[in-house]
């Protein structure tokens, strides 16, 4: 069960996801010029999510709100945190076979355009 304060720090952390897929997508339109137009806006969209989790942290804190608890799963979270940050940094050493594959192996759901996007690169 989770105490009233491992709620919000769920959504703080739900949030803190959501940019890092923003800078990740952000990463990928550096080293993808070409893909500028397909990624830019992915981005802008993992922002606003961000943005809609703080509003729900600020409301829940506010009491306008409840939370259920088997709505979170901590674990789950935390594991993807760490495979964004994994993915981020595959992208900025532009090392294009190890981020197809870490996309193919634990593709995030908000990956799915740009990892159709990558079966058109060659492997490096």
């Amino acid at each position: 069960m989770f105490k009233e304060v491992d709620r919000v720090e769920v959504l703080e952390r739900l949030a803190q996801h959501e940019e890092m897929v923003e800078q990740l997508y952000r990463n990928f339109a550096k080293k993808f010029p070409e893909a500028k137009e397909l990624l830019l806006p992915i981005a802008q969209e993992e922002s606003g999510h961000a943005g809609v989790l703080r509003d729900l942290k600020e409301q829940y804190l506010a009491g306008k709100i409840q939370l259920t608890d088997d709505r979170f799963k901590s674990r789950a979270i935390l594991f993807s945190i760490d495979n964004i940050y994994d993915l981020i940094k595959h992208a900025q050493d532009g090392n294009i076979t190890q981020l197809k594959d870490a996309l193919n192996s634990k593709t995030p759901s908000s990956s799915k355009r740009f990892s159709r996007f990558l079966k058109t690169i060659p492997r490096n």
